[in-house]
């Protein structure tokens, strides 16, 4: 037997020990023989009969393990689908087989059709083949086979084609128990686990978990048959983001906060809905503890026993003391010994649990908020805050020696703040802040906040919620603009992010476009606006990372800056060469003053008014006679650009005498010398 004639037999492999006690391989057949014709007859009548009835490219390895079955063959379905795959493309080959039931095999199975037999079946049908000549699509001769991709399937492995049945069947099962997300009880795994057995699915839980992320989740608001409230209670529970315009129905409803990935943090409806991310991280912990607790086995672990405090000052206290520049959030331990602010916080709990403290106070979340506090006072001089601090670890005093202090409850009061206070804190900053020349004083800032009556808080209390709260998000409050955030951030003194500081040069650069565009008649290059944001804000920053940052930053923001109006952007989009989407050209036809006329690259060629197309079209109007004089007295019959610089160059005339078309930003640009340099040294060569 050749070597050749061992591809269609299945080998196993063994180790067997010779008499040098030296292992050695060993080759033993499970298939003593090669395919028979008989089994490659019933191969062929198996392919055939499948086929007759498939709309879709059927699973390889599942057919071969029925084939074994069905026939009760010896051999393994890995030979059997080897076979498959070796007679497969030689059917269109045979003729005791009619064209149709080729094509139906060849298309069930998705195997590739030879390019003689495709040219012979395109003279009698049309048909469709994808990149691997797999039949896509059949019509004629009275055959029509469904259109569609071949799904890229390994033997074996399930279709990634999720259907409507499945679709449907995972959104009732999440919409019947939005309740049961919410209480965050069950990990997500056991609860797609669930949705597995329910739905009597085949795939594997983390599929159904992505499939509901990324396809069923985004749309879910628009379906009609679940409710507003259960469309709240999945998007929060499930962290995922909120479509812009269901959001924006929402907060028309309710008060509505979101994060900068636009999730859903806190909620309060008028129906009485109150969801809120911090208190459900807090809650979903103790009741999977307890959950925990409940349904292990073996008896819980005892706690390590609560270390008692005594009043007077501790050790550890004092350490911490001196430590307390150091950061407050730190997994870190040193010598076996845990920091000292890490050691604060775990009797803090300790103590919580025990209840020898005032239940109604979040213990946890108040030191963190009073240590967080002094952080945020590098606005301060160093006295001010060395003030500061040492009032804050009083208090740290008092809850570590469990002594009850009215001051605690009004701190523990500061930090429940609702959504509109924030909003109204934040909408009294932007309007103070666009008319600052200068940087606030926060203290009468927020002083003149507390005067003017639109709170019932103190001035420490809105300046300690928004060192706390408010200073680090100003960067992604999106319902103001850039130039106002930029402005809050210089008059509070808050530092600058580098993605928020790349946008404020993106809009600077949009503002010169904005002003400069209706100067410029013509298209300009990048490089001229470039040499203006150089130097309107003495920038140094590179041409070729200037050009890049507006390609792929700055001009697709062109269409959407709102604040600009129609006409200016649609003379932005056009002075730069920028494509502009059909919409948008729909849009400034239909509601501005002027038409844009573009290429077939979606670029404006010609902006005109309104008065320019009347004019226009009065003149096409006057007669075929007048049109033709008027087309013939627009023909330009001067000198090429080309050619009036040959004769520049040479002496053969004067600049001014040579009437060329020329356009104004080359002409009063260095550009023209440019040229002339170039042509100077081609003539003298």
């Amino acid at each position: 037997m050749s070597q050749s004639e061992h591809f269609d037999e299945e080998e196993e492999l063994t180790l067997s020990i010779s008499p040098s006690a030296r292992p050695r391989r060993v080759i033993k057949n499970t298939n003593s023989k090669r395919f028979t014709e008989e089994e490659d007859a019933k191969i062929v009548k198996f392919l055939a009969e499948k086929a007759a009835t498939a709309t879709e490219t059927l699973p390889k390895m599942a057919m071969c393990e029925e084939f074994v079955k069905l026939t009760a063959s010896q051999r393994k379905a890995t030979g059997i689908n080897n076979r498959f795959l070796h007679i497969g493309p030689k059917i269109q080959k045979t003729e005791h087989l009619d064209t149709e039931t080729k094509v139906r095999i060849l298309f069930a199975w998705g195997f590739p059709v030879d390019k003689h037999f495709l040219e012979h079946l395109r003279t009698e049908a049309e048909v469709n083949v994808d990149v691997k000549n797999r039949i896509t699509l059949f019509k004629g001769n009275g055959l029509e086979l469904p259109s569609g991709e071949h799904a890229r399937k390994r033997p074996g492995r399930k279709a990634t084609v999720f259907t409507a049945e499945e679709d449907a069947a995972i959104l009732k099962f999440v919409a019947d128990r939005a309740d049961l997300f919410l209480e965050g009880t069950m990990t997500v795994k056991a609860i797609w686990n669930n949705c597995k057995t329910e739905c009597y699915s085949t795939r594997q839980w983390h599929a159904l978990y992505g499939r509901f992320r990324g396809s069923i989740a985004p749309v879910m608001h628009l379906r009609e048959d679940i409710d507003t409230v259960t469309k709240v209670k999945i998007l929060f529970a499930t962290r995922i983001s909120v479509d812009p315009k269901f959001l924006e129905k929402l907060r028309a409803e309710a008060s509505v906060k979101t994060d900068p990935r636009g999730r859903i943090i806190e909620y309060k409806g008028n129906d009485g809905l109150d969801l809120n991310m911090s208190y459900r991280t807090q809650d979903i912990r103790r009741k999977r503890a307890a959950a925990t607790a409940l349904s292990a086995p073996e008896p819980p672990i005892a706690e390590p026993p609560i270390r008692v405090i005594k009043r007077e000052p501790s050790p550890d206290l004092e350490k911490f003391q001196e430590n307390e520049n150091k950061s407050i959030v730190r997994n870190v331990k040193t010598e076996g010994e845990e920091t000292p602010d890490l050691f604060v916080l775990k009797h803090l709990e300790r103590r919580r649990r025990s209840t020898s403290l005032t239940p109604n106070i979040d213990v946890s979340g108040l030191v963190i908020h009073l240590l967080n506090f002094f952080k945020t006072q590098n606005s301060l001089d160093q006295n001010q805050q060395k003030k500061n601090k040492k009032e804050l670890l009083k208090k740290i005093r008092v809850i570590l020696n469990g002594t009850e202090d009215p001051e605690l409850a009004m701190l523990a009061q500061q930090m429940e703040f609702t959504s509109e206070e924030d909003t109204d804190i934040c909408k009294y900053l932007a309007e103070r802040a666009v008319e600052a020349t200068a940087r606030f004083s926060m203290n009468t800032f927020w002083q003149e906040y507390v005067d003017s009556g639109r709170t019932n808080r103190t001035n420490e209390e809105i300046s300690q919620r928004f060192q706390a709260h408010l200073a680090g998000n100003i960067h992604g409050m999106n319902e103001f603009d850039v130039p106002t955030r930029a402005m809050m951030l210089f008059a509070t003194r808050t530092p600058v992010s580098g993605a928020f500081a790349t946008l404020v040069e993106e809009e600077k650069i949009l503002n010169i476009l904005a002003e400069k565009c209706t100067f410029w008649t013509r298209p300009v290059t990048l490089k001229k606006l470039w040499r203006e944001f150089q130097s309107r804000y003495n920038s140094m920053k590179a041409f070729a990372i200037f050009q890049n940052e507006f390609k792929h930053n700055v001009a697709p923001k062109i269409e959407n800056s709102a604040r600009i109006g129609l006409e200016t952007r649609a003379r932005m989009l056009y002075v730069t060469r920028t494509s502009i989407s059909r919409r948008f050209m729909e849009e400034v036809n239909r509601e501005s003053d002027v038409e844009v006329i573009v290429n077939n690259r979606m670029r404006i060629i010609m902006i005109r008014t309104r008065d320019e197309e009347e004019n226009e079209n009065r003149s096409e109007s006057n007669g075929m006679d007048s049109m033709e004089d008027s087309v013939t007295d627009d023909i330009y019959d001067g000198p090429t650009i080309q050619e009036a610089l040959e004769k520049i160059v040479l002496g053969e005339t004067d600049e001014k005498e040579v009437h060329v078309e020329w356009p104004d930003d080359i002409l009063n640009s260095e550009l023209l010398n440019e040229e002339y340099r170039w042509l100077s040294a081609e003539l003298v060569d």
